[in-house]
This record gives structure tokens, sequence and C-alpha cells, in this order.
């Protein structure tokens, strides 16, 4: 199995937002209890959408590879987990 560069930009996108936030978030508190709480964070949000785009480019051009086809439909249905995760974290919908 050899990855293309596609996949490698992917990978990069999907685990980067763990390690860099660039964004922003607030906590509104009333009487010492947070009331509102909300951030986003566009490394998350751009890298989670680059991971689903290559993970999609990846499935449409999967038949064009040679080697085990599980191993490559594997790394791509983690791609697009891994981005729809991301988007999610981006969003403030995960912590």
């Amino acid at each position: 199995m050899s990855l293309t560069k596609n996949d490698i930009v992917g990978l990069v996108a999907g685990i980067l937002p763990f390690f860099l936030f660039i964004g922003g978030s607030t906590t509104q508190t009333v009487n010492g209890q947070v009331v509102n709480q909300s951030s986003l964070n566009l490394v998350a949000l751009i890298g989670g959408a680059i991971a689903i785009i290559m993970a999609f480019i990846g499935f449409r051009t999967m038949s064009e590879r040679e080697g085990n086809r599980s191993l490559y439909l594997g790394l791509f249905v983690v791609l697009a987990l891994l981005g729809a995760y991301q988007v999610a974290r981006g969003i403030g919908l995960v912590a």
C-alpha cells in the first residue's frame, strides 16, 4: 500500500488540529455558574473539511490503485470520520 500526496494531505489536515488552535472561545458565567460557552477553531474546521475532501477523492480514485482495496477503504473511512470529528470540534460541538 503506497500513500499518494492526497492521502498524506488528508492525514495531516485531520491530525494537525489536535496540536494547533487558531480561533476563539467565549464563556458566560452568572453567579459563578457557566451558563453559555462557545468556541470556534478555524484550524479544525478547515483541516476537517480538507480531510473529508481528500477522503472523497480517495474513494473516487480507489479503482485506479493497485494493492489491497480494503486497506485503502479503511484509510478513506478513517479520513472521513476524522474530518467529520474535526469539523464538529471546529464549530464547538465537541470538546
